[in-house]
């Protein structure tokens, strides 16, 4: 299980914390510049799958931050395109009269639902295409990121539910009397950080027992063959 409270204090034991949470809140703010902050994340949660100690690295290496950020929000966008499409679809229609408001309502209810579905598979989807060779179809591997899901069911919802408490929380910074956008920009490029943290910890362990258990097979075909070629 992931320890809640480390992931929450990771980013503060940098000495440039507030600058690098500045910059990446900035960026954050301008559609397609934010690539650049999903992009931080991904280094991040890259990093977490490796088992490597959570830090906040440089912002360097631009290019890359970029093009890992707009491979990521493609990602997102798929995984949302439905909920998304729904909901937008449910809000129209519920202004344009009673059987249409009906009819919208039961769309906002199903975009709802469906968006917490689909977006359930997104974090495994996220750590099977990093941990698979980076291509981007190993995020749409439906039934092997399920398997994976099984595999760590009760630590991934906890994770998931926790993920959706601290977006709730970060939702609140909007009621900021002063610099609401600046501020709630700075906290949702914080959440990006903890929810890469979180699971790439979480994620970690499944894909531990995959590499273990085709060194396992590297190592007994290897034996196999040595023993065959000492018998020639």
């Amino acid at each position: 299980m992931t320890d809640i409270e480390k992931v929450i204090r990771f980013p503060f034991h940098d000495r440039q914390w507030v600058q690098k949470l500045i910059v990446g809140g900035v960026l954050n703010i301008v559609p397609f510049i934010h690539f650049f902050s999903v992009g931080y994340a991904y280094q991040v949660y890259r990093s977490s799958l490796k088992k490597e100690e959570a830090c906040m690295p440089e912002w360097k290496n631009w290019d890359d931050l970029f093009i890992k950020g707009l491979i990521v929000s493609i990602i997102c966008l798929c995984y949302s395109f439905l909920p998304a499409f729904c909901t937008v679809l449910g809000v129209h229609l519920v202004m344009k009269g009673w059987l249409a408001s009906f009819l919208g309502g039961l769309l906002c209810i199903m975009g709802f639902g469906s968006g917490l579905f689909s977006l359930f598979f997104l974090p495994m989807a996220i750590a099977n295409y990093i941990c698979e060779g980076e291509q981007i179809g190993n995020a749409f591997r439906f039934g092997v990121i399920f398997d994976k899901i099984k595999e760590i069911q009760s630590d991934y919802l906890v994770s998931y539910l926790v993920g959706i408490g601290i977006v709730i929380l970060a939702g609140l910074l909007l009621w900021v009397p002063t610099g609401r956008y600046l501020v709630f920009a700075i906290g949702m490029f914080y959440v990006y950080l903890f929810l890469a943290v979180l699971f790439g910890e979480t994620c970690a362990t499944v894909f531990e027992k995959v590499e273990n258990s085709e060194e396992t097979a590297i190592h007994v075909v290897m034996e196999t063959e040595e023993s065959v070629g000492n018998q020639v």
